[in-house]
C-alpha cells in the first residue's frame, strides 16, 4: 500500500495537469444556474462557426458573436436553485451576452485574435474549446 502511494506522487510529480492557467476552471460555465444559457451559447456558436450553415471566410466580430448568443439566452431557460439571485439574473438579455463571451473567454473557451484580412479582432474557439 505505500508503494502505491509512493508511486502516484511521483506520477504527478512528473506530469503536468491537463487543466492550468487559464483553462484552470474550464468547466466553470457549465455548472449553477446558468448552465442551459451557457450550454445554449456554445451550441449555437458553435453551430455557426463549424456547422452546415459556416461561413469560412467570414470571421465573426464582437458584436456578431454577441448578437448569437442574445439568441441564444432568449431560448435558455435559467435553472432554479436555492442559492441567492446571482447579479446576473437581474442582468438585461444584452448585458448577459456580454457576461457569458466575457465567462467563456476567461475560462478557455474563447479566444478573441488578429483577422489579418480585415486587421480587426475576431472570436473563435480555442482548441480546448472545439
Amino acid at each position: 500500500m505505500q508503494g502505491d502511494t509512493h508511486n502516484f506522487a511521483r506520477f504527478m510529480d512528473t506530469h503536468e495537469l491537463f487543466f492550468k492557467d487559464k483553462t484552470l476552471h474550464f468547466f466553470g460555465p457549465l455548472t449553477g444556474r446558468f448552465l442551459e444559457m451557457a450550454v445554449a451559447c456554445i451550441r449555437n456558436l458553435y453551430l455557426r462557426l463549424n456547422g452546415p450553415e459556416a461561413d469560412y471566410s467570414y470571421h465573426l466580430t464582437r458584436m456578431d458573436v454577441l448578437d448569437i448568443f442574445v439568441s441564444s439566452i432568449r431560448s435558455a431557460p435559467a435553472l432554479d436553485d436555492d442559492a441567492p439571485m446571482a447579479a446576473a439574473a437581474k442582468m438585461s438579455v444584452a448585458d448577459r451576452a456580454a457576461w457569458m463571451l466575457k465567462r467563456l473567454t476567461d475560462t478557455g473557451w474563447i479566444e478573441a485574435y488578429m483577422d489579418s484580412g480585415t486587421m480587426q479582432t475576431a472570436y473563435r474557439f480555442t482548441a480546448q474549446g472545439r
